[in-house]
């Protein structure tokens, strides 16, 4: 099963632009179930200090895509 991060706390990160591929996932509180998936709530997380240090919307450079 594949175990990954919450993505609107991801988005509010202060660390949204790091390589977070290697964190233990799999180890993380279980938000819900999500088809072959699971959802979790990243214990990394911390809030970036403001709407402007976010930059809503942002390019993922992992995906290559808005999110």
């Amino acid at each position: 099963m594949i175990h990954y991060p919450k993505g609107g706390r991801c988005a509010a990160c202060a660390k949204r632009l790091d390589n977070c591929s290697r964190l233990p996932f799999h180890t993380m509180p279980v938000h819900r179930q999500d088809g072959g998936g699971v959802v979790v709530i990243c214990t990394q997380f911390e809030l970036a200090a403001s709407t402007a240090e976010r930059g809503k919307p942002f390019l993922n450079p992992r995906r290559g895509r808005r999110v």
